[in-house]
């Protein structure tokens, strides 16, 4: 989100933008014999990609 003002002859101009995004994945299937893999982060607080499960 941004923010612009500009001040012209006594007057302000105000200018507001804003961006959205959101992707959503779901685990199909994983290699045979994994429950999960870790994607990032460490072993007890990462992302998990589990087996029938969104992925945000």
């Amino acid at each position: 989100m941004g923010l612009t003002v500009t001040p012209i002859r006594r007057a302000v101009v105000w200018n507001l933008r804003g961006n959205f995004t959101k992707n959503v994945s779901k685990v199909v299937s994983l290699p045979e014999g994994s429950k999960e893999i870790l994607i990032s982060g460490s072993s007890d607080l990462g992302n998990f990609a589990i087996e029938g499960n969104l992925s945000t």
